[in-house]
């Protein structure tokens, strides 16, 4: 089913809820089936514990009563301007434990939208709540990553760089 253009008033943008993780853990698989097979999906105790530690950082967008995008965020001060570190580090083994409140930058550490409603301007209102949250918090920045699939199973041989250009 593709919508070219969904109806304002349809639309809801709101803190993810403790009652909307099962919804979101179905929205991860339908839309990152690779990721779901090498077993990089959130669970339920790192939905939790997103919605544990920072509330405000966690987004969904509901079309209709159901879950059709989402992105999750925590607060983090890394120790130099951009340091190298990895998605393991910097969001705490992916649970969020070491989110700062004190932190200068707010990190995108993912989200996702569902396959039917993609190219509609819903990731469009992830990226406008998670600014407004920066603005909220005095942030001085938004740093936002992506993955390199499957880049683990060569890491020991090239550099992410040298991994891009092979694939």
């Amino acid at each position: 089913m593709q919508y070219s253009k969904i109806p304002d008033q349809d639309i809801v943008i709101k803190n993810v809820t403790f009652q909307d993780i099962t919804k979101i853990i179905e929205l991860q698989k339908e839309s990152f089936p690779s990721m779901l097979e090498e077993g990089s999906v959130w669970g339920e105790k790192h939905l939790r514990s997103h919605v544990e530690i920072f509330p405000e950082g966690q987004f969904c967008v509901e079309f209709r009563n159901k879950i059709i995008g989402s992105s999750s965020s925590l607060i983090v001060r890394l120790p130099s301007e951009y340091a190298i570190h990895t998605f393991s580090e910097v969001s705490g083994n992916s649970l969020f434990t070491n989110h700062d409140p004190d932190g200068d930058s707010l990190y995108g550490a993912y989200i996702s939208i569902h396959l039917d409603f993609r190219r509609l301007g819903i990731a469009t209102l992830l990226y406008k709540a998670r600014k407004d949250l920066a603005i909220k918090y005095n942030l001085r920045r938004i740093i936002a990553g992506g993955r390199l699939i499957n880049y683990c199973n060569y890491a020991d041989r090239l550099s992410a760089e040298e991994y891009v250009q092979k694939v």
